[in-house]
């Protein structure tokens, strides 16, 4: 989670740049396969480089996810969101619970199956989402700073980021807290 809250601020910039599809499917296809160099660990170094990895892959992913479904909604933001965050929160109630049932079978079968879905979710991107124009030509670094001076001048812009701060830590700790 380090390294997801670290890289994940400055993720967005590169789907913007490079096109979502482009980088939704590096970060796809990047987490497979360090979930499948987890599986192939022969030591806790190995495992640790790759769990560290895999948390580059995930940074990168979510501002890509975010953006490449607020594109393809067409007007229906508020469904495609929904449809968006309840995958996530089944994800949390049922993924420990088939990880620690594959486990049974063997540690490494949850990076196995990770990994497979991974490189599935990779090619199914590929092949579903049309390809956006790339940024990659244009010269937009003044473009950027102004695009995040702009964010940080708008109110907006903190009052967001307090919701998602209340969202994502505050709710969770006072939940721990609750009998």
């Amino acid at each position: 989670l380090i390294t997801v809250v670290a890289l994940e601020f400055f993720a967005g910039a590169l789907a913007d740049r490079y096109g979502r599809r482009l980088v939704l499917g590096s970060a796809a296809f990047a987490g497979g396969v360090t979930s499948l160099g987890c599986a192939l660990a022969g030591d806790w170094r190995w495992l640790l480089g790759m769990r560290i990895l895999g948390g580059v892959a995930d940074a990168v992913t979510m501002p890509a996810l975010l953006g490449l479904t607020a594109e393809i909604s067409e007007g229906r933001q508020g469904v495609f969101f929904g449809v968006l965050r309840s995958a996530q929160g089944l994800s949390f109630i049922f993924g420990p619970a088939i990880g620690g049932a594959l486990s049974l079978f063997s540690l490494r079968a949850p990076f196995l199956v990770d990994a497979a879905l991974s490189l599935a979710a990779c090619v199914l991107l590929v092949r579903l989402v049309p390809a956006e124009a790339s940024h990659a030509g244009e010269s937009h670094h003044w473009r950027q700073l102004r695009v995040l001076s702009d964010l940080f001048t708008d109110r907006r812009f903190y009052a967001f980021a307090l919701f998602c701060g209340v969202n994502n830590v505050a709710f969770p700790v006072l939940a721990a807290f609750l009998p």
